[in-house]
């Protein structure tokens, strides 16, 4: 697996090819430092980021566009050496760390989820001219393009899908290679566990889960996760599930859940010990905003309604009560 290092203003950035590919780069940066919830920029940097790039021919995509126009200027660089001249970029998400390298690649198409657009268009100011310690400036690069539901594209011979699921955000989009089964989370799917960006919306994120597993994944490459892991090629599908044992225990019907009264570390030792997931400090972090924002909206929930009872919730801790309806290779082949 071909691994460099980058220049000099990107001393921890890694690129790198995982471990049973031959078309696909990883572009990490982060995992060098210790977890600060100070700014959207610092908390990236602990937890770690990856974007990546398909390269087949003369034709490239990006899979987000890096944590700073460095990075996407590197990423650029870096597909047009391997003789790109076709470029498209694809967003993830809205969120800063997967659009601020954005203006280092204005000469490529831009593709995402209509909600990305809409989400990037109403927040450009404030991006572009943040309060003080909200991190750095960001020079928004709107989309060129958008989908809702799927869209497929060509990346020379190879056939890659993009699927919307509301899981971390609404706007979120899954990257999906049929011929490999491989799969570019976003941060739908993280190591050491998700971060709630929408905790209010919980239930539909373990629904959306659900039917995300109903595509025949193979490997799992997350935005935030081991480096060592996703250079070793990635995580398998039973990525998933952990994720949603998480966020299980997180929402457990009872007035206090046990989890709130543990580390991640506790919470989540026994995928920890089958090596389903590699435990990094700073998500105990995550774990606790996580938490918090549960409380929240749980007490935000019970002002509205006297009448909440935690333990008459939706039973949402069987993965399986959702695999039902038409499946997603259904629709893809309708």
């Amino acid at each position: 697996m071909a691994t460099s290092n980058a220049s000099p203003e990107l001393p921890t950035l890694r690129t790198f090819r995982p471990g049973g590919t031959t078309t696909i780069y990883a572009y990490y940066d982060g995992r060098t430092c210790p977890w600060q919830s100070s700014n959207w920029y610092d908390e990236t940097l602990a937890l770690g980021v990856a974007s990546y790039s398909i390269i087949d021919g003369n034709t490239a995509l990006l899979f987000d566009a890096g944590l700073t126009p460095a990075h996407g200027a590197h990423m650029l660089a870096h597909v047009r050496s391997l003789g790109a001249d076709s470029v498209t970029t694809v967003y993830s998400h809205f969120h800063a760390d997967h659009i601020a390298g954005a203006s280092a690649l204005r000469e490529t198409k831009i593709v995402a989820h209509k909600g990305t657009y809409e989400r990037l268009k109403k927040d450009a100011e404030n991006l572009r001219n943040p309060g003080e310690g909200e991190g750095p400036s960001i020079d928004v690069v709107l989309p060129t393009e958008t989908y809702e539901m799927t869209l497929s594209i060509q990346v020379g011979s190879i056939t890659v899908e993009l699927h919307n699921f509301h899981i971390h955000t609404a706007d979120s989009t899954l990257l999906f290679i049929p011929e490999s089964g491989l799969v570019f989370a976003g941060d739908m799917l993280e190591d050491t566990v998700t971060y709630l960006s929408d905790a209010e919306d919980l239930e539909k994120h373990i629904q959306e889960l659900g039917r995300m597993a109903q595509l025949p994944i193979k490997k799992i490459l997350p935005a935030h996760g081991c480096p060592d892991r996703i250079r070793a090629g990635g995580f398998d599908k039973s990525l998933i599930d952990t994720t949603v044992r998480y966020l299980t225990a997180l929402s457990e019907p009872v007035e206090k859940p046990a989890a709130w009264e543990k580390t991640l570390e506790e919470v989540m030792k026994d995928d920890l010990a089958a090596g389903k997931l590699v435990y990094c400090q700073a998500y105990e972090g995550v774990h606790h905003e996580n938490i918090e924002s549960i409380k929240e909206i749980r007490e935000e929930n019970s002002a509205i309604d006297t009448t909440k009872s935690w333990d008459k919730q939706p039973d949402i801790c069987n993965l399986s009560s959702y695999y039902t309806g038409q499946t997603i290779n259904d629709r893809r082949e309708s």
